[in-house]
């Protein structure tokens, strides 16, 4: 497998798995009433334009990432424009960090998970991010770039068509 597979496979799974965690409630709710026997009554959290901008922030960063990891070797800037799209990903699932200050007045346990939780789904697209930040990721990637390059041997002079 080439290193380009691999970068596009990781954006597609982290852009995918983050979408559907950042679903919000009524969407859970509609596919429970669709998919299941009946309605369920799933916990709500703050409607807060915070939680709004992360959830937003998600979306949008997972859809310009998809075409921009298929661009990888051909466009030079990139992995630098994708790197962009995972770190501020994991901005904007930062955000939830905003639930454990509704939850401040609760258990120690409740607010270190309240805490904890956004911190854990937040670092695989910062670490992602960090990475292709790193000069041996972006020699592999103009490598694969050199790679893919077109040669015009057809038009060089030969011996025999001089």
């Amino acid at each position: 497998m080439r290193f380009v597979w691999l970068i596009r496979i990781l954006t597609l799974v982290i852009a995918v798995g983050y979408c559907c965690e950042s679903m919000p409630s009524d969407w859970y709710e509609w596919l429970y009433s669709y998919l299941g026997n009946g309605a369920v009554n799933f916990w709500g959290s703050p409607h807060s334009p915070i939680l709004t901008a992360g959830v937003v922030g998600v979306y949008i960063t997972a859809i310009a990432s998809l075409p921009i990891a298929f661009a990888v070797p051909r466009w030079r800037a990139a992995a630098t424009a994708l790197s962009w799209c995972f770190l501020l990903m994991g901005l904007s699932l930062l955000t939830h960090m905003y639930n454990g200050y509704w939850n401040r007045y609760l258990s120690l346990t409740i607010q270190i998970i309240n805490y904890a939780r956004p911190l854990c789904f937040a670092l695989p697209p910062l670490i992602l991010a960090a990475i292709l930040r790193q000069p041996f990721v972006q020699a592999e990637i103009a490598r694969a770039r050199a790679a893919n390059k077109p040669s015009n041997h057809a038009l060089e002079p030969t011996a025999d068509r001089q």
